[in-house]
């Protein structure tokens, strides 16, 4: 037998992969995937079974830059990189975390599983699914690489800083701090200092670090996003929430205002099944995908983490 693709849209494909399946067969057919929506092969050699891929930013000038590494047993790790030297096979600035095997895809030769991609320019995304252990070992989710738009009229592609996060949807939904990993901040800020304020925001409230954490029941907690993501539906219209996420950091005396988080909605808490390709919602966007009451109806899967049971929306 051999990986087979299924595809679950023009944006999306599960690859099944049979027990005792090569590691060199499923990395081929994750690499013709991506290849064939918004991403090019960069460095062959990026490392012992690691390929670096890079994808054209909006601004048509900067790249986003992606290695997939397959060398850890049992775990595929989305590795973002401010860049990526091909010729030294070596990247810089690594985003926090995402070589962290807690937020990594499990993969399962032995007995077989898959694996679901959901690729365009603007994210390179991949949530596991191993007879129903689904996505990473911290809080079952999915994790990935996403363009950030430059809201902020000073950040432009001149000013050289990158529009790219890492995220792992656990980490997003549940946690005070490292909600999201920016490979550098314009306080030229790296590593964990570029993830550790940063928060995550809708039109409720956000996620991610405070000064000022809140008590509840004698527990202080921070401002994790899934305080602020209802479980029930809209008063005004009865059906689920759907939110355009935005991006940025609180360090003071800096703020910093990036932009949207293209491709994924953040929708209301527990919609959906877990499995990834399962469960699909419509919503109304614009012509760049975010959220607009006045959009064009598209349709959407539901990608998932299981700490809080964090929703999203992913373009199928």
């Amino acid at each position: 037998m051999a990986v087979v693709t299924n595809s679950l849209g023009p944006n999306s494909a599960r690859m099944d992969y049979p027990a005792s399946e090569s590691l060199a067969n499923l990395i081929a057919a994750v690499d013709t995937y991506i290849l064939a929506h918004g991403w090019s092969l960069w460095d062959a050699s990026a490392g012992t079974n690691a390929r670096a891929y890079r994808a054209l930013n909006k601004d048509g000038l900067s790249y986003k830059y992606v290695v997939l590494d397959w060398n850890t047993a049992g775990y595929l790790f989305l590795k973002v990189y401010e860049s990526f030297n091909s010729s030294t096979h070596t990247g810089s600035n690594l985003c926090y975390l995402s070589d962290n095997t807690g937020y990594a895809q499990r993969i399962t030769l032995s007995t077989g599983g898959s694996l679901c991609i959901f690729a365009q320019s603007k994210y390179l995304i991949f949530q596991s699914n191993n007879s129903g252990t689904i996505g990473s070992s911290s809080g079952n989710a999915w994790s990935g690489c996403i363009e950030v738009s430059r809201d902020n009229p000073a950040d432009t592609p001149a000013a050289g800083y990158p529009p790219t996060v890492w995220i792992n949807g656990n980490q997003m939904m549940c946690q005070g701090n490292y909600v999201i990993s920016f490979p550098r901040l314009k306080n030229e800020a790296v590593g964990a200092a570029a993830s550790q304020y940063n928060f995550v925001s809708t039109e409720m409230a956000f996620g991610g670090y405070s000064y000022a954490p809140f008590w509840s029941g004698g527990n202080i907690y921070g401002y994790a996003l899934y305080f602020w993501v209802p479980t029930g539906t809209n008063a005004f219209s009865g059906k689920g929430w759907a939110w355009t996420l935005r991006v940025g950091t609180l360090l003071n005396p800096f703020p910093e205002k990036r932009g949207r988080l293209m491709g994924i909605i953040l929708i209301t808490r527990g919609q959906g099944v877990a499995a990834p390709g399962v469960d699909s919602v419509d919503i109304k966007v614009n012509a760049d995908g975010f959220v607009d009451p006045n959009g064009t109806v598209a349709s959407y899967w539901v990608i998932s983490e299981s700490g809080a049971s964090g929703r999203w929306a992913i373009p199928k």
